[in-house]
């Protein structure tokens, strides 16, 4: 008995780790809305679920949606899910926590980004918005990922 319980103790502490420690694999969907729709029209859908375009839905998101980029950080714990729909250029560099374990829509205005739904729960981590002029791109808009070695990602969704 006691040599199984040694045996099994260091697997079960190294698959805990990811979960006590708050690791999580954070997917990040990147789009913006680039023209008026009355209901959500997504471009290119491939990189979304049923359960995201449902969520899209629900969060009250309308236009034509284009993904612009996909980014995964993160190699152990659950998974969590940020779809970032831009509606326009940003003003000002804007930081908000990650989702912790589920799906959440991070919608980006000029001076803000609303999280839906209400309630998210919510991580230690953070996402941040920052506006960037890129050489062709006056107005971009680069976002970038928190995780345990600091901050990555930094792709562009240009205006």
């Amino acid at each position: 008995m006691m040599v199984s319980l040694l045996t099994a103790c260091p697997f079960a502490i190294t698959e805990s780790t990811p979960y006590v420690a708050g690791w999580q694999v954070l997917t990040v969907i990147k789009m913006k809305i680039d023209g008026p729709s009355p209901d959500l029209l997504i471009l290119n859908p491939s990189y979304l679920s049923q359960d995201d375009v449902e969520l899209l839905k629900r969060s009250g998101v309308l236009g034509r949606v284009e993904i612009v980029d996909t980014s995964t950080i993160g190699r152990r714990g659950p998974t969590a899910r940020a779809l970032v729909v831009s509606s326009e250029p940003l003003e000002r560099t804007v930081i908000v926590d990650q989702p912790r374990g589920v799906s959440a829509v991070y919608v980006q205005s000029r001076n803000r980004v609303d999280i839906f739904p209400s309630g998210t729960p919510l991580h230690r981590w953070r996402l941040r918005f920052e506006p960037r002029a890129d050489g062709r791109f006056e107005r971009s808009i680069a976002v970038f990922q928190e995780h345990e070695f600091g901050w990555s990602g930094g792709s562009l969704i240009h205006w």
